[in-house]
């Protein structure tokens, strides 16, 4: 079963004056909600189960949602104090079933095939991470990669080492 976890619970403070009373993956786009636009697209490649790693303004997803959309289970993790992006997996990988999982933030859309990542995934059985390189990774988190391994992530404003 393709299953994936979706981050969605950052406080989304670049586009407060825009949408003040919603989380941003919530924020319309062509009238539609983005992150309906997101798990529309995921069930449309397959997949059937989704976690939802939600913090501020959760239960405005929650409501919107519920357990079920376009024949996906949907499941909930709710941070009660920010964790950041890898407690935030850490906690949702909890409520996984399979040994397989796309991670994917709430507010970014990725064209992903998703069939062609978890043929690798049987292949080598590691890790797999897609990213885009971009010039300046101020408003991104940031992987630092040697030797073909992510070695560790940055959050979105921490200084780059030197």
């Amino acid at each position: 079963m393709m299953e994936a976890i979706v981050l969605a619970g950052g406080f989304g403070t670049r586009l407060r004056a825009v949408v003040a009373d919603l989380p941003k993956p919530m924020a319309p786009v062509a009238g539609r909600p983005f992150l309906e636009i997101l798990l529309t697209s995921l069930a449309r490649k397959g997949f059937r189960r989704v976690v939802l790693s939600l913090g501020f303004m959760a239960e405005t997803v929650v409501a919107h949602f519920g357990a079920e959309y376009a024949g996906m289970e949907l499941v909930y993790t709710v941070e009660d104090t920010p964790l950041g992006t890898g407690g935030a997996i850490r906690a949702a990988l909890a409520h996984c079933h399979g040994e397989q999982v796309c991670v994917l933030n709430g507010d970014t859309y990725l064209d992903l095939e998703a069939a062609q990542l978890l043929a690798l995934w049987d292949e080598r059985h590691e890790p797999i991470i897609v990213a885009r390189a971009v010039d300046d990774t101020a408003r991104y988190g940031r992987l630092h990669v040697s030797e073909g391994r992510v070695r560790r992530f940055a959050e979105k404003g921490e200084a780059a080492p030197a």
